[in-house]
């Protein structure tokens, strides 16, 4: 077995676990790893995609809210494209957090899942950017928990998320739609753009002929509040 295939199998192991805790503590030690093999860029895009659309990127002044936020890799790159604001996560595993931590990239990081009927602890309009990245999906974030991304962010601020297109996650993806949709036709958020792009350089999902070399795709969905 390829090391690729090694590191997919342990990026997916925690479909259909009713506690990932006990899995993501363990794991903390391989992610980073993992994501460099399959090619994990999705931070690196969404940094791009919000310095694109953000004058103000690099304020010192702005907050930004991490979900979901691991080992900091989407803090990573926000640094790496020079955002100067303070970032804030929040994630259900002590380990991952500990890596993040040690990176110094973070204000404050809270231990606590994210779950649909509980809200985020956070004051509402707090934040001016809402973050999250590789977490949208049937064994972790749950879709209705959009709706708690748009109540912390500020009036004016920016919600980017995204979420696997695979076979695995089309009925997930389609639920969040829907809600999306009715908070857009409700006035609650604007779509300022949707982006189609790979979350994995390979593909051991779907069936090809040559799996690493074959991209799991994914689409990034900014919203800004109205």
């Amino acid at each position: 077995m390829s090391a690729k295939q090694v590191a997919w199998n342990r990026m997916f192991s925690a479909v259909g676990m009713q506690n990932t805790s006990d899995h993501y503590n363990d794991y903390a030690k391989h992610y980073e790893e993992d994501c460099i093999s399959l090619g994990y860029t999705e931070p690196k895009v969404a940094a791009d995609m919000l310095k694109q659309v953000m004058p103000n990127f690099e304020d010192e002044n702005l907050q930004v809210l991490d979900i979901a936020a691991g080992t900091g890799l989407v803090a990573d790159d926000l640094r790496a494209a020079n955002f100067q604001g303070k970032i804030d996560g929040i994630d259900g595993s002590a380990k991952m957090l500990e890596k993040a931590k040690e990176k110094g990239n973070y204000r404050n990081l809270v231990e606590e899942f994210i779950l649909p009927d509980k809200p985020l602890p956070y004051d509402d309009n707090s934040y001016d950017v809402v973050i999250c990245l590789g977490s949208l999906s049937v064994p972790h974030v749950q879709p209705e928990v959009i709706k708690e991304f748009m109540r912390v962010t500020k009036c004016g601020g920016l919600i980017i998320f995204s979420v696997a297109t695979t076979p695995r996650s089309a009925g997930y993806e389609k639920k969040l739609v829907e809600i999306a949709k009715s908070m857009e036709g409700s006035m609650q958020w604007e779509n300022v753009r949707m982006v189609k792009g790979a979350i994995y350089e390979v593909n051991f999902e779907t069936k090809t002929e040559d799996p690493e070399n074959a991209k799991t795709g994914t689409s990034f969905y900014l919203y800004r509040r109205l």
